[in-house]
């Protein structure tokens, strides 16, 4: 049975839609960086963004390009950044520090190495993994925390051994350190406060610490401009596409209307075949050529070349040797054809000297040298 093109492409197009369907209805596996504010992922920290949403502070994420930390902002939570700082937002950073904010820093792992480099800052791998670190210093009482879980294999050196908050035997995992009239928190530990982190008392009450330095209803921001997701102005139109599922419903109609037009086209008649390109004639080459010559003044060569193709073609119909000099070769012929050898040798004498004639000269010792192939060739006298 003959199946129509129309129900070949409506068949794909539903084939697509079910496909598309099912994928929409899967759930979505997440894909986002460690601590992104948008991450509901036990490693994510959607809980602590949404926390203190709740708690009343106004919650605001970074993610347009350029960076920069409003200046409203007091503080900016940097939760384990997989991108390295450049240097103008450091410098951008700094001063916002440095102005009174306060920075919470989360790093592990091989960290932004740019970033601790500027706020004196070292991780340092244990070898293994501790599980808790105990508060050393009476600051974090609202409410009171007296051990944190960390579940951590780095640790922080530099200039956080100078002011620990959290520690373990000789090794320090929470510290503050003031810079200008802001500080910065650092922590090297990820678990404290994600989201499968915060279901610990000890955490939970540390987020709560750090909230109550700031001022009820504080702005405070999430960056995930450094976690890669970055918002940018313009955005290209085939990006528009691939982002939306209305994008690539378009996409799946463009492609089955091509289809569809393949399959159902029709020729208006037989294919054209392009004409051959015509082919050079040898006549156009010899004037090409001839062009060249004259316009480099090589009449000399020219006169050589045709004197040696004089003697070549009776050389050839008489037997005779075309090495021999002109007047040999000449007096040759004259023997073997019975006549007068001056005509030849005059004309021979005269093309060896064509870088001294002029093109009119040249031409009629041309005229004189095929009419004596002619009759030499024929044997007939002068």
């Amino acid at each position: 049975m003959k199946v129509s093109p129309l129900r070949v492409v409506l068949g794909l197009l539903v084939l697509a839609l079910l496909v598309d369907t099912a994928l929409l209805a899967a759930p979505a596996q997440e894909a986002l960086p460690e601590l992104s504010a948008y991450s509901s992922a036990p490693n994510g920290a959607r809980a602590l963004r949404l926390w203190l949403a709740d708690l009343g502070y106004r919650v605001a994420v970074l993610e347009d390009e350029p960076y920069d930390v409003p200046g409203d902002t007091a503080a900016l939570l940097l939760l384990q950044p997989s991108t390295d700082f450049e240097r103008a937002e450091l410098d951008r950073l700094q001063s916002w520090v440095e102005d009174g904010g306060l920075l919470v820093l989360v790093v592990a792992g091989r960290g932004p190495r740019r970033l601790l480099e500027r706020f004196g800052l070292d991780l340092e791998f244990t070898g293994r993994r501790q599980r808790d670190a105990a508060v050393v210093q009476p600051l974090l009482l609202q409410p009171p925390v007296e051990r944190l879980r960390v579940e951590a294999w780095e640790a922080l050196g530099g200039s956080a051994a100078s002011a620990p908050w959290a520690t373990a035997g000789d090794r320090v995992y929470l510290a503050s350190l003031p810079r200008g009239r802001g500080r910065v928190v650092v922590l090297a530990a990820t678990y404290p406060l994600s989201n499968a982190g915060l279901a610990d008392a000890g955490n939970a009450a540390l987020a709560l610490n750090l909230a109550a330095a700031l001022p009820p209803g504080a702005a405070v921001a999430f960056d995930e401009y450094h976690h890669g997701l970055v918002r940018r102005g313009a955005r290209s139109l085939w990006s528009l596409l691939l982002d939306h599922y209305w994008g690539w419903a378009a996409l799946y109609l463009v492609a089955l209307a091509y289809l569809y037009l393949l399959l159902r086209g029709r020729r208006f008649g037989p294919p054209l075949v392009p004409d051959a390109a015509p082919r050079r004639t040898v006549g156009e080459y010899v004037a090409s050529l001839a062009v060249l010559y004259r316009r480099a003044g090589q009449r000399g060569y020219a006169a050589e070349t045709l004197a040696q193709q004089l003697k070549r073609d009776l050389a050839e119909g008489l037997g005779l040797n075309a090495g021999l000099e002109d007047a040999a070769f000449a007096e040759a012929v004259g023997r073997r054809r019975g006549v007068d050898p001056a005509p030849l040798a005059r004309v021979l004498r005269r093309l060896r000297e064509g870088a001294r004639l002029s093109e009119s000269d040249l031409l009629a010792l041309v005229r004189q040298g095929d009419a004596l192939r002619q009759r030499l060739r024929r044997g007939s006298a002068e």
